[in-house]
């Protein structure tokens, strides 16, 4: 079922997990929604409660307003969910593209935050067509272009697959979207968001430090869509974080997690 939280002229859907003391935010990865944390909540619902929101263009949120759900946008919701709820801190957890999310919140967001729980985030490597071309209006007019010729897209994955310049699962996974113009569009509305996440890691560390912030990192080892090299890249550049290694691809959030979130949340 779920609730939901009415935001302006937009109602985000949420499910709660769990009955612990302590709120936590979980955000979900892209094309899922906010069930994708129910396997976990027996480990991490006996000390938090679980907000797992539906994120823009997902699962039952309408996100209503004329703007992409930018990060700016994004704390200002979250600051309105803890005044309605009574809440003074939060956690956070993330999987993936909502990895992105929360560690670029945490910057900004520190002194509101206890924990930061992170499942293989996206952005701790930054393409540069992120950070130049792709981020002004110019990109977001070429991005738009290049969704329209979807036939295009899909010769390309499989040229490019055929080369060797990209693995099979990327492309397969790509042409699922780019063949439905309903994906397309969700793929373009979710794009311009995760635009504006971009994660700093000096600034991470830094505030991480700064508040005596709790960074928990889990990564399969076999990740094949965002490399398990990119854990200890960030464990290096961000020290106070407690990294746990679990033995799996990307897709590493099943009932099978609960033992290490259990072992996990017992020895801090």
């Amino acid at each position: 079922m779920g609730d939901y939280f009415i935001y302006n002229h937009s109602k985000l859907h949420y499910y709660t997990f769990g009955t612990g003391a302590h709120p936590l935010v979980a955000i979900h990865g892209f094309g899922q929604n906010g069930l994708m944390f129910s396997p976990v909540k027996n480990s991490l619902g006996k000390r938090f409660t679980i907000f797992s929101f539906d994120f823009a263009y997902h699962g039952k949120t309408e996100w209503n307003e004329k703007h992409a759900l930018t990060k700016s946008e994004f704390i200002r919701l979250l600051e309105e969910f803890m005044r309605q709820h009574h809440f003074k801190k939060i956690s956070l957890l993330g999987f993936s593209m909502g990895g992105r999310v929360a560690l670029s919140l945490i910057p900004d967001f520190a002194e509101k935050l206890e924990d930061v729980i992170l499942i293989a985030p996206d952005g701790i490597e930054e393409r540069i067509y992120y950070r130049s071309f792709m981020s002004g209006k110019t990109g977001e007019a070429a991005f738009r272009k290049i969704l329209s010729y979807p036939k295009l897209l899909i010769t390309a994955a499989d040229a490019f697959t055929k080369l060797g310049l990209t693995k099979k699962y990327v492309a397969d996974y790509m042409r699922n979207y780019w063949a439905d113009e309903r994906k397309r569009e969700k793929l373009f509305n979710v794009w311009l968001s995760m635009r504006t996440y971009l994660a700093n890691l000096d600034k991470i560390r830094f505030a991480a430090e700064k508040h005596s912030l709790r960074i928990f990192l889990l990564w399969g080892n076999h990740d094949k869509i965002i490399p398990a090299e990119l854990a200890h890249r960030f464990k290096k550049r961000v020290p106070r974080c407690k990294l746990l290694m679990v033995d799996g691809g990307h897709f590493i959030v099943n009932e099978k997690l609960n033992e290490v979130l259990d072992e996990m949340l017992k020895n801090d």
